[in-house]
């Protein structure tokens, strides 16, 4: 539970090839998360050609995308999980 200070996305939500990034929030700058909330601050969907650009595409979005409130995120692991060589 929380506030959500400061929200920023710094990549376009656009198609590049056959690659396409969209990014879907259920918070805006401002709002409250509440106790009773399911969690799901946002949803990031990455389309590619290949296994290796969807990676690439997503980290380089997790990299860019910033939210500072008084609450927790996995972006972190998110992030690490895609650079994980398998």
């Amino acid at each position: 539970p929380g506030t959500v200070h400061e929200l920023s996305k710094e990549f376009d939500e656009e198609a590049q090839g056959h690659a396409k990034i969209q990014l879907a929030l259920n918070y805006q700058q401002g709002d409250l998360i509440s106790t009773e909330d399911s969690g799901l601050f946002g949803m990031l969907f990455v389309f590619a050609e290949n296994s290796k650009q969807l990676g690439l595409k997503a980290q380089s979005a997790i990299q860019s995308f910033w939210v500072a409130g008084s609450f927790q995120t996995n972006q972190k692991a998110l992030f690490e999980l895609l650079d994980h060589p398998w």
